[in-house]
């Protein structure tokens, strides 16, 4: 885990002190792009080499599927809350009506 932590600040320290240079900054999204595709690949050869993960794979999909709906079902549900308690605005109708009668009041 250290040696992650080390890259990754090496990477941080060596992209401050590089990012004047703008085309190199294009070039490096396309290149992390591709060695992420790469690192994807051999990832999935690894996985397909063994034989513990390849026999119990359709166990493993199920509860992969079963933990990916109850996240998404978990969001909704925590969505819904904040959204109720901090983005509600029971006010807006009173609003909206006062500035309707205004408005005819001027009209007339």
């Amino acid at each position: 885990m250290l040696t992650v932590i080390l890259i990754m600040t090496a990477g941080m320290i060596a992209g401050y002190l590089l990012r004047k240079y703008k085309k190199l900054s294009k070039g490096l999204d396309k290149t992390v792009s591709y060695v992420i595709y790469l690192l994807l690949f051999l990832l999935g050869i690894t996985v397909g080499q063994n034989e513990t993960i390849i026999r119990n794979f359709h166990l493993i999909g199920l509860k992969a599927f079963l933990i990916t709906c109850a996240s998404v079902a978990g969001s909704l549900v925590l969505a819904a809350l904040v959204f109720h308690f901090f983005f509600r605005h029971d006010h807006v109708d009173d609003t909206a009506d006062k500035g309707a009668g205004v408005l005819q009041g001027e009209d007339a």
